[in-house]
Parts: structure tokens; C-alpha cells; sequence
């Protein structure tokens, strides 16, 4: 049985439901034995979320234009490049004097992210709700699967590539700062990456590699976003300012 959903990516989850089902069965003295003791199921290395491109990122802001609630979600997620669990608790009280503040659910790391100007004329643009940024249909705040499933329809319907999420987003924020220059612990102070496995993305090689060389020349142990200070982000989000400023002016010079 669990061979047969061993080439899936579902097969961890199959194994663990399995052995408490059996556990149960072994409680009301249905059966004696563990037939999953001994078990294990290998996990398939992977890429891990795609990278939005920049021609991926182009077409979404073609689709939705700004006041949308799908461009007031895909901008949070691009511009603080923070998780989805964590964008859709975002709300106006995490914002203060130009700065987002986040503590992170998934490391309990805090980050402050200085606001982009093309988030905060979104977000001024925007119909936001009191306690949550984004909310559904209804009013209501999301909740992670929801918004998910939400997210990847709104992908599909503008015909983005099979395999862009809501996490890729995150992964091309880290992009692109590279690109701008950043440091590994200035990517670190917007991202609260706490190593540099999980700022290359798990190597995914549509990651810029500049994001390697910056983790390359300073060493995982100065990533470490509790001790960081604003300065980073704000240098961050300067320097892709930037960056985004000098593209313009080349192409509007052709």
C-alpha cells in the first residue's frame, strides 16, 4: 500500500495517517503489530518553489491592475518577500513611519521592511480591511489553503507557467535584490532567512546566482536576522530602487 503512493508527493502524509490509524489498532487491541514499523519513505529532491521571472511578474501586473485584490495580494507578497502564512495577517498595524513590522510565524524571527513606493501607492489604492490587508469574497481573512488555491487561480487565469505560487514570489524578492547588489545579510534583514540553505532556495538554479556568491563570500553564520538592524532593509530597498530607476532610464534612452 505505501509502495504504491511511494512515487508521489504525498507519500510522507500517507505513511504518517497509516501509522495512527494503526496506532488506534493497536490501542483497542485490533492487532498486536506495527506493519509500518521500519518503514521510511525517501524524499525526492526538488527545485522547491519556482521563481517568478520577470516577464512572469510583467504579465500578472498587465492582468490585475493596481486596486485589485489580486494586485494588492501579489504586491505584499513581492514587495516584504514574506510567506504566505505571514502575508495574509498583514494588515495597517503592522505599519508604522514608513516600515512594516513582522514577526514571522514560522521562525518567530522579527523583520522590519521599509515600504517600497510602489507598495504603499498600491496599498493607498487599495480597499483594505481594518485588521487584515487582505481578506475573501466575504470580508473575512484568509486562511492559508484558502488563500493558496485563491492565488493559483488568479496565476492560471492569466496564463502564467504551471508551478508559479505565492512562495515564488518570495524567492524572486530574493532574486532581485541580489541583482541589486544586496548583501547575503541585507536579503536576510527583508526575507528573516536564518540560514543560507534556506536563502538559495534550496539551490534552485533559476535563483540568480548572485545569491550564491553573496552567501559564499560572508558565511551562513552572519545571517542571522534577530540581530540585524533596519539599516539593512532600508539599504535593501534602496538599492533596488534603484536598480528598477536605472532600468527605466535605459529603456526609455531606446
Amino acid at each position: 500500500m505505501v509502495a504504491a503512493k511511494a512515487a508521489t508527493p504525498h507519500a510522507r502524509s500517507f505513511l504518517k495517517a497509516l501509522r495512527a490509524v494503526v496506532a488506534i489498532a493497536r490501542r483497542t487491541v485490533i492487532r498486536d503489530d506495527d506493519p509500518t514499523e521500519g518503514i521510511r519513505v525517501k524524499v525526492r529532491a526538488t527545485a522547491g518553489f519556482r521563481t517568478w521571472a520577470e516577464d512572469d511578474i510583467a504579465r500578472f501586473e498587465t492582468v490585475y491592475p493596481i486596486g485589485s485584490r489580486a494586485r494588492l495580494a501579489f504586491a505584499l507578497l513581492l514587495f516584504t518577500g514574506q510567506r504566505r502564512g505571514d502575508v495574509i495577517r498583514l494588515g495597517r498595524q503592522h505599519v508604522k513611519g514608513g516600515f512594516m513590522t513582522v514577526r514571522q510565524g514560522r521562525t518567530g524571527a522579527t523583520v522590519v521592511i521599509p515600504l517600497h513606493p510602489e507598495l504603499q501607492a498600491i496599498l493607498a489604492a487599495s480597499e483594505a480591511g481594518n485588521l487584515t490587508f487582505l481578506t475573501t469574497a466575504t470580508g473575512k481573512p484568509f486562511a492559508p489553503g484558502a488563500f493558496t488555491n485563491w492565488f493559483g487561480t488568479l496565476c492560471r487565469a492569466a496564463g502564467l507557467p504551471l508551478g508559479l505560487s505565492a512562495h515564488g514570489l518570495r524567492k524572486a524578492m530574493c532574486r532581485r535584490l541580489a541583482e541589486a547588489g544586496c548583501s547575503a545579510n541585507q536579503i536576510a534583514a527583508i526575507s528573516g532567512h536564518v540560514t543560507s540553505y534556506g536563502l538559495i532556495g534550496h539551490e534552485d538554479p533559476t535563483l540568480s546566482k548572485q545569491i550564491l556568491d553573496v552567501v559564499e563570500a560572508q558565511g551562513e553564520p552572519d545571517i542571522k536576522p534577530d540581530r540585524l538592524l533596519e539599516d539593512f532593509g532600508r539599504e535593501a530597498v534602496a538599492a533596488i530602487a534603484d536598480l528598477e530607476s536605472s532600468s527605466t532610464v535605459t529603456a526609455e534612452g531606446h
